[in-house]
């Protein structure tokens, strides 16, 4: 098998590369379908007049750039396995808050916390990815891992699933299901796949191989 093939398999065959991509695809497909979905629709339903539409969700990412700033240092003062719960469980109880909710004013509060928390895994999968993929093989792991996250897991199943729910069961059960879903599976992959380590606050570890990593490395060379 040529060097790009056997680089494209590696996300199978490392279980920590494997983890990144199945944790990080998992914690963000159910926020993308309340986001692409549901989340208009959720507001207006709730009296949000739809003129202000535009602007409350140029709000909502102002919000979100004013926090990514900061999302670095929130990491390193919180550790690795502390934020990936906080991701899981802050997701999961902003769904159930949402389903209680009267007033458009609080729901867009949830949303815009949703839509931080979402800015929270994708700038930690970067980081991850970055500090746990070897750089010769980043590029091809990284390509494979997106077929697999977009086109495979969330498109194909999750999205679908989530549209089929809403037109099914309506917007209350499928938000509590969806919070069940993450809180239920997420904890199982957080206990159950491997720990990324702590990054200490005055040393940078960007480029960082595992131990399983490097054994990999040797075998290509």
């Amino acid at each position: 098998m040529d060097g790009s093939g056997s680089s494209s398999l590696r996300i199978f065959k490392n279980r920590t590369v494997l983890w990144i991509v199945v944790f990080f695809g998992f914690a963000d497909v159910f926020a993308e379908s309340y986001w692409d979905l549901l989340s208009q629709k959720h507001l207006v339903n709730l009296g949000l007049p739809v003129r202000w539409i535009g602007f409350i969700f140029a709000l909502f990412t102002g919000i979100s750039a004013l926090f990514a700033l900061y999302v670095d240092r929130i990491e390193r003062r919180l550790g690795p396995r502390t934020s990936l719960i906080i991701i899981i469980g802050m997701q999961a109880v902003i769904y159930f808050l949402m389903v209680g909710q009267t007033s458009w004013i609080a729901l867009a509060v949830l949303i815009a916390l949703l839509k931080n928390n979402r800015n929270f895994a994708h700038l930690l999968q970067s980081e991850y990815e970055n500090r746990l993929i070897p750089s010769r093989i980043r590029a091809t792991v990284l390509s494979s891992a997106s077929f697999l996250r977009n086109s495979l897991f969330g498109s194909a199943l999750i999205l679908w699933g989530y549209g089929w729910s809403l037109d099914r069961n309506g917007i209350y059960e499928t938000l509590i299901m969806a919070g069940y879903f993450v809180l239920v599976l997420g904890t199982f992959m957080l206990f159950y796949f491997p720990s990324i380590k702590r990054r200490d606050n005055n040393t940078e570890n960007c480029g960082e191989i595992n131990q399983e990593s490097k054994e990999e490395v040797k075998e290509e060379t």
